[in-house]
């Protein structure tokens, strides 16, 4: 079966943050002075940005996806839980 490589576009201030759900590909972003910070949910066939959540100051450095909920961990220490809607 041939693989099938594809680019896809984010934004230049893009955290090196990454996680993979389902078709799904979930990025952060943070301004020039790391005071706001974005998650990115981009539907990786198409290449399109499906949705933001803004979690402010707080840098994430690892995110996690479960079937219900989003974990993402910040710089700080703490947990913040995303939950889907049903």
């Amino acid at each position: 079966r041939p693989h099938r490589t594809q680019r896809i576009a984010i934004a230049r201030d893009t955290q090196p943050v990454l996680a993979r759900d389902g078709e799904a590909l979930w990025t952060a972003t943070g301004d020039q002075f790391a005071r706001h910070h974005t998650l990115t949910r981009i539907d990786a066939p198409s290449g399109r940005v499906t949705a933001t959540i803004d979690v402010g100051a707080r840098r994430p450095v690892a995110i996690v996806p479960t079937r219900s909920e989003l974990y993402v961990v910040t710089g700080d220490g703490a947990i913040l839980v995303v939950r889907r809607a049903a």
